[in-house]
């Protein structure tokens, strides 16, 4: 089912923002992501509605291909893969969706000029050392981040400190100190998921 503009691995419940078959497939109404089909090879056209024989519910029923058992798709999400009691949070594959944006480059580099004696290109590669070297994004806040850089200006060159620059570097730290707590998130919510024994509750293959 769709979610919120995306596509909804049934699943392992991420979201994918177009329905390419690489990524995720539609079988009938069923969205199941490649990583997941891999992990739980089932052919997921071929289901049939009736009583679950585990929790007893009219649902669609799937079969593993190692037995001759069937379950019901929810039953199967709850053994092989997990659920959560906690709600899904926003997925980095949505964070476009939410206005969450990594900012443009302010300066425009001339691909047609890729070479060392390109400023601009000069530019970029000074700074991606400057932020590798003074900004762990991974553990400080948009505050902190923004504290560092502005006791570090005297130190950088002058270029870095203009006003286009220090507007696109707290976008950036906004950008980056998002995305980092929404995968904090996510990895919260899935470490939070109930699974069950991976194999079939009645003879026990997996």
């Amino acid at each position: 089912m769709t979610h919120n503009n995306t596509y909804l691995c049934y699943f392992c419940d991420v979201p994918y923002t177009i329905l390419d078959d690489r990524l995720i497939k539609n079988y009938n109404n069923l969205f199941v992501c490649t990583h997941c089909e891999k992990n739980f090879p089932i052919n997921y056209d071929n289901r049939e509605n009736g009583n679950c024989p585990m929790c007893m519910n009219y649902n669609s029923l799937i079969k593993h291909t190692k037995c001759c058992h069937y379950l019901c798709i929810d039953c199967c999400k709850k053994e092989y893969f997990g659920v959560s009691k906690e709600e899904r949070p926003i997925h980095f594959h949505e964070t476009y969706n939410n206005n969450i944006i990594e900012p443009d480059w302010p300066f425009e580099i001339d691909d047609d000029e890729y070479d060392e004696n390109n400023e601009e290109l000069f530019k970029y590669q000074e700074y991606i050392d400057f932020d590798y070297d003074h900004f762990d994004k991974t553990n400080k806040t948009y505050n902190e981040l923004v504290s560092i850089r502005d006791k570090l200006m005297s130190k950088r060159p002058e270029w870095m400190n203009t006003n286009i620059f220090i507007n696109y570097e707290n976008l950036m730290f906004k950008y980056t100190t998002e995305c980092e707590k929404i995968n904090k998130n996510w990895e919260k919510f899935y470490k939070s998921k109930i699974i069950g024994k991976k194999c079939c509750p009645f003879c026990k293959k997996n």
